[in-house]
């Protein structure tokens, strides 16, 4: 349980604040950023069931394992958005749709690893440990990455990137 929770604190430090870092410092306007939000819900769709696959073949764990590596990476890459740069908008697009794609199969990895290592004794106990504390770390981290970003700005915006690598590393 602790480890998912901090693999779900990774995602949320990069989904509380990606859309808002579009749109107030690269100044994407609102149907870009829905534009490419909805691409990257998409490429989730289309690839979920690979994800489910490659689960079953090498478990969660390794799932979740590779899944979080390239959202670190995917996370590093926002930090190379600057207002007005050419690469930027490309960039943006490609990062979006990988970010979601990449935060669904962590997902859908760890949600699977709780679903498999749940007995038939205990079930509803550790359940409710498991919704409890995963509700606190994707409760939590967007509370603080605001804060960061209120009170820091674009250097709060990029803490939050390499806080996003960080801790899916971990």
């Amino acid at each position: 349980v602790l480890c998912v929770c901090v693999g779900q604190s990774a995602l949320w430090w990069l989904q509380a604040v990606y859309v808002l870092y579009l749109r107030d410092q690269i100044k994407l306007s609102d149907a870009q950023i829905m534009y490419q939000v909805a691409a990257g819900s998409l490429g989730l769709a289309l690839t979920v069931r690979q994800w489910g696959r490659y689960a079953d073949r090498f478990g969660s764990i390794p799932a979740i394992m590779f899944s979080l590596t390239a959202y670190a990476i995917i996370s590093l890459g926002w930090i190379a958005l600057t207002p007005g740069a050419t690469w930027t908008l490309p960039l943006a697009w490609i990062l979006v749709i990988l970010g979601n794609i990449f935060n669904g199969a962590a997902m859908m990895a760890m949600n699977r690893g709780m679903l498999r290592r749940v007995r038939d004794k205990g079930r509803v106990g550790y359940t409710n440990i498991w919704i409890a504390c995963t509700a606190l770390a994707t409760g939590l981290t967007p509370i603080v990455a605001c804060i960061f970003v209120e009170w820091l700005q674009l250097a709060g915006y990029r803490l939050c990137f390499v806080l996003t690598a960080i801790t899916s590393l971990l």
